[in-house]
């Protein structure tokens, strides 16, 4: 006769386990699309910062690396850069996010936020 004694201990730690690594991988993939709706705005927002009369596309720039830095982790690496185009201000943001858990540093893809110059009257 075969004993089952431990079977149901064994079959609650293999379960667990990947009720577990599903979970962390739910949890990290929503914090991922957080930061990545967070870099969008600081790129929008900085390019109608930049956009303004009394302000120059470098400004938006600073702007936007400041909103980035309050709302994103510090361990983020950004690099920013601006293009006038017809009178439109574009501020394309790029970033490579921390590790998290089992998952390698992620990279956003080119974020750009633009905004239509300010004419002065």
């Amino acid at each position: 006769m075969i004993s089952n004694k431990g079977s149901a201990v064994v079959g609650a730690i293999i379960g667990l386990t990947a009720i577990s690594l599903v979970s962390l991988s739910v949890i990290t993939a929503l914090i991922a699309g957080w930061n990545v709706m967070l870099i969008r705005d600081a790129a929008v927002s900085g390019a109608r910062e930049g956009a303004l009369a009394e302000n120059t596309p470098a400004d938006g720039e600073r702007y936007a690396l400041k909103l980035l830095e309050q709302r994103v982790p510090s361990l983020a690496n950004f690099s920013t850069n601006s293009a006038l185009d017809d009178g439109v201000l574009k501020i394309a943001i790029s970033a490579d996010l921390p590790q998290v858990g089992f998952i390698e540093s992620i990279s956003v893809p080119l974020v750009v936020g633009s905004a239509e110059l300010e004419r002065q009257f």
